[in-house]
């Protein structure tokens, strides 16, 4: 729902006649973005075990922040060479070509709900396995004596 909101809000950049209308699409989009992340940051929580939480966020804010980054200076880059309202234009094919394939995406559709996921009874799977084990997909994995080296 979230990037179909955002795909349908963008192109009102490139229609906004004046700076306070501008200014108002601005507000709309900063409304929609910290939804959007509090939704994905819950999901990822809920489904991440407690043991790698830290790792698993931690990963996650690496990434989003060099994606930011070099989200940045393309967006420069494409300016300069197209323009901003062509820019607009484009960016609006990408954020509905998205939102397409994520509603069209079955595993999306049938994940579980945030929150519906029950907690195992007694110690986690974390807790359980072996020292030097993780646990990944519900499976508790150990490093290959390689990694150990």
């Amino acid at each position: 729902m979230m990037l179909w909101l955002e795909a349908v809000m963008f192109p009102l950049y490139a229609l906004a006649p004046d700076p306070l209308l501008l200014a108002v699409v601005a507000a709309g989009e900063s409304l929609v973005a910290p939804v959007y992340a509090v939704a994905m940051t819950t999901h990822q929580l809920s489904l991440t075990p407690d043991g790698l939480r830290g790792r698993v966020t931690s990963a996650n804010s690496t990434l989003t922040t060099g994606a930011l980054s070099i989200g940045a200076l393309a967006g420069g880059a494409l300016i300069g060479a197209l323009g901003a309202k062509p820019l607009v234009w484009l960016c609006t094919a990408w954020l509905l070509a998205l939102a397409l394939l994520t509603t069209a995406n079955q595993a999306v559709r049938q994940a579980p709900r945030a929150g519906t996921k029950s907690p195992p009874d007694g110690p986690s799977a974390v807790q359980k396995a072996p020292r030097g084990a993780y646990v990944l997909g519900g499976v508790v994995r150990m490093p290959s004596r390689r990694a150990a080296r």
